[in-house]
């Protein structure tokens, strides 16, 4: 159990790391949706409507965008727009007093750059433009072709669900084919009755462009002047039906690669469970049967109280731990613990007396270290509260965390675990985890890979993952977790820890005086059951037998309990004191023959390459 919590806890620690890598930064911003209708005239020019939604994280002024106009005849009949969080539409006016609402227009070496003085903290807003851009088609003698990165590399940072839809002036073009370069992973719609080709992608990676290539017949261009006497459609096809085989390539050699992993990973989830199950048929367990449950224990362990919480809880020993430990220091007269005041405020006074001989490195920084102030003594609660304030070095947590180990290292000094049993189940959850990893990683991988593939790779995952964790169910079940000693130990400790639970519901006499009962109070703290053995002792004793018989609990628990200058007791009040100084203490395929399909790689050579934008 302790082997896997520690892998359990390296695991939860990577994952802070790459977790806390990914830390989100004072000012960013995401584009989350990219939309683009441009709607081709009969002349060559286009309409272009453009949204661009963004979501800020940190306080922005506008945003920006830049159309390169290299190779086309301009750019004209410019409008912006704001559509809001609340879906209010504010309409940007042209200015360059770089006001508010206002947007600027500035031209160089062929681009032109729109400039939005929008301010906008922590929000979202889509933004909207309208332009005309001129001699986007060309008419050659046989065909007419739009080549156009809709989609400049000027963009830093992704756009996240993207859509283009160009749209010509006629419908029923039967001749119209177009493919698109970029991202191997986009879509290409060809609707030829509609005369539109609509591009999507879930995803474009920041700088990098989207070419639409179109062909179809010149009179749907018919006004068009941007002519000439050239054949192109030839060269076009021909041109893109290579581009589009070298992408089918790359989409193939792609599935290869998930393919040999998902084989690969298949293959050594089989070796794991080959090889550990084999271990496993050498070494056979150590089988006995369980001690019967003890409903009640009443002897005081034969060891300190947090020894005795670790040894019913993985996670222990814990604060109440530490407190129960003060207190059985106190009831052994090393220690002295003792209600005060530091000012006007009540608390809590600890002090070593001549028979503290700990050298623990938790009671030398309490008692030699930690400053008093106000007062003269022991330490006080309220001395240990300042000091893990200002302990920026970590000290008070690193001496408490060196305590917990010692804790710990008392127990597996006790030998109560069979180590025989123990490497039997480690070797079981490492068939039940690798199991579970490498089929998770086959069917994962073959989801990427060729489909005919894919439902056999997953059904042998399946397979893996099911025997993996029978033989973790099988190898672990009623599986003997301690030795006949240690159960038997333990098991005392279980019904102790219970008789402390049911404490209201017999006569305490059986379990012995008042006096036994003293030393018993520590370790109610630490099982938490401190609240319900004080309620009953008042309720079986008078306050002069509780005075006499429990000089060192009873000022702390009994007088005191709820009630010592409003607060309440020292087991509660010193494991939340103390908690709390902890705290502070730093420690698809593409179409040859321009039908709809994915996209293809390559670069047609289309205008508006260096066209983007961003947030300032």
């Amino acid at each position: 159990m302790r082997q896997r919590l520690k892998w359990l806890l390296a695991l939860v620690g990577v994952l802070f790391i790459f977790g806390g890598s990914a830390a989100v930064q004072a000012k960013s911003y995401d584009i989350t949706n990219y939309t683009m209708q441009i709607n081709v005239a009969k002349d060559g020019s286009a309409a272009v409507t453009q949204r661009v939604r963004y979501d800020f994280d940190g306080d922005f002024n506008g945003v920006y965008y830049n159309q390169d106009l290299a190779g086309i005849g301009g750019m004209s009949q410019t409008s912006v727009a704001v559509l809001n969080s609340q879906n209010k539409l504010q309409q940007i006016t042209a200015s360059n007093t770089e006001a508010a609402g206002t947007y600027t227009t500035s031209d160089s070496d062929d681009r032109r750059q729109l400039k939005v003085f929008y301010p906008i903290d922590n929000d979202t807003a889509t933004f909207i433009y309208r332009y005309r851009l001129d001699g986007v088609v060309t008419n050659y003698r046989d065909t007419a072709e739009l080549n156009w990165k809709v989609i400049g590399t000027g963009w830093d940072v992704p756009l996240n669900n993207v859509k283009v839809t160009i749209q010509l002036p006629t419908k029923n073009v039967t001749q119209l084919q177009a493919w698109t370069h970029g991202q191997l992973s986009g879509n290409t719609k060809v609707e030829k009755k509609a005369g539109r080709v609509v591009i999507t992608l879930a995803k474009n990676p920041a700088n990098t462009y989207v070419e639409s290539h179109m062909l179809f017949p010149t009179a749907v261009t018919a006004a068009n002047t941007n002519t000439s006497t050239k054949n192109r459609k030839k060269a076009v096809q021909q041109q893109e039906a290579e581009f589009a085989a070298e992408a089918n390539r790359v989409r193939q050699r792609a599935q290869l690669i998930p393919g040999a992993i998902a084989l690969a990973s298949l293959l050594l989830g089989i070796v794991v469970l080959a090889s550990q199950s084999l271990w496993l048929r050498r070494h056979p367990a150590e089988l006995y049967p369980e001690p019967a449950p003890i409903k009640h224990w009443y002897d005081i362990p034969e060891y300190p109280p947090a020894v005795a919480q670790r040894l019913l809880s993985a996670l222990a020993p814990n604060k109440k731990a530490f407190t129960a430990t003060l207190m059985d220091l106190a009831v052994a007269k090393k220690i002295t613990i003792t209600p005060t005041k530091v000012g006007h405020k009540e608390t809590f006074e600890i002090a070593p007396t001549a028979k503290f001989t700990d050298q623990d490195r938790i009671f030398k920084l309490l008692f030699e270290t930690v400053p008093r102030r106000d007062h003269d003594g022991g330490v006080s609660l309220l001395d240990i509260k300042n000091y893990g304030r200002s302990d920026k070095s970590g000290r008070l947590g690193k001496a408490y965390e060196d305590w917990e180990m010692r804790v710990r290292g008392a127990v597996d000094e006790l030998h109560y675990e069979n180590n025989t049993n123990g490497q039997v189940r480690n070797r079981a959850w490492i068939i039940a985890v690798a199991g579970t990893v490498f089929a998770l990683g086959t069917g994962i991988a073959a989801i990427f890979t060729f489909p005919v593939a894919r439902v056999p790779l997953w059904s042998l995952a399946a397979l893996l993952l099911v025997a993996s964790w029978l033989v973790l169910l099988v190898k672990t079940h009623k599986l003997p977790r301690y030795t006949q000693l240690g159960a038997q130990k333990i098991n005392e400790v279980r019904g102790f820890k219970q008789m402390l639970e049911d404490v209201g519901h017999f006569d305490m006499a059986q379990v012995g005086d008042l006096i036994l009962w003293d030393r018993i109070l520590p370790y109610a703290v630490a099982f938490g059951s401190a609240d319900k053995v004080v309620a009953a002792l008042k309720m079986n004793f008078s306050t002069e037998q509780l005075a006499s018989s429990m000089p060192i609990n009873y000022p702390l628990f009994i007088y005191g309990y709820g009630g010592f200058g409003g607060q309440a007791d020292f087991g509660e009040a010193f494991t939340s004191g103390f908690g709390s100084s902890l705290a502070a203490s730093s420690s698809a395929s593409s179409s040859s023959h321009g039908s709809s399909g994915g996209f293809s790689g390559g670069n047609s050579g289309g205008f508006g390459g260096g066209s983007g934008g961003g947030a300032f």
